[in-house]
């Protein structure tokens, strides 16, 4: 993947990411955008009902010391993943998905997920949680992948139970 002229080995976002608790299977494909060259986006299988989402990616990411440039930017949740007779993933299969999904249908790729957390009406002690940070957090929509990650996972499964494909925060 390509993004911004900086190579993305998918490989080294996937095997971090398997073992994240909400996620049985892992696929990340690079998609055309005509900004950046190409998006990275986490195909998931999640495990039972869990809906892993881009916030939750990148805490996990973080933890890993891993460059921010490489984070997915979006999600999409699937069933199962496609693949051939030996068990690999077919990950021309998954573009030609998300592409004729992009072509046949609208694909939120920036929701209005600003506007949701503020609807929530959240206060300074929900944005800096227990982080014992010095200065102001509230507004800090960031920091919310680290103290309140429910909140996060809240709107991105309105989202895809509204029928969203894929979820980016």
């Amino acid at each position: 993947i390509i993004r911004n002229g900086e190579n993305i080995s998918p490989k080294e976002i996937e095997d971090l990411l398997f073992g994240h608790a909400d996620i049985a299977e892992i696929a990340i494909v690079g998609i055309h955008d005509p900004r950046t060259g190409e998006r990275a986006v986490a195909v998931i299988v999640p495990v039972a009902d869990a809906t892993p989402d881009v916030a939750a990616l990148a805490a996990c990411l973080g933890q890993f010391g891993v460059a921010k440039f490489k984070y997915p930017e979006a999600v999409a949740l699937w069933p199962a993943l496609p693949k051939n007779d030996a068990g690999k993933v077919l990950k021309n299969v998954i573009r030609e998905r998300l592409t004729a999904a992009a072509r046949d249908r609208v694909l939120i790729f920036d929701g209005a997920f600003g506007t949701q957390i503020q609807n929530r009406k959240l206060t300074e002690a929900d944005y800096a949680g227990d982080l014992g940070l010095a200065a102001d957090q509230k507004g800090n929509n960031d920091i919310l992948a680290l103290t309140r990650p429910d909140v996060l996972s809240d709107i991105t499964r309105a989202y895809f139970e509204a029928g969203s494909d894929i979820v980016s925060t």
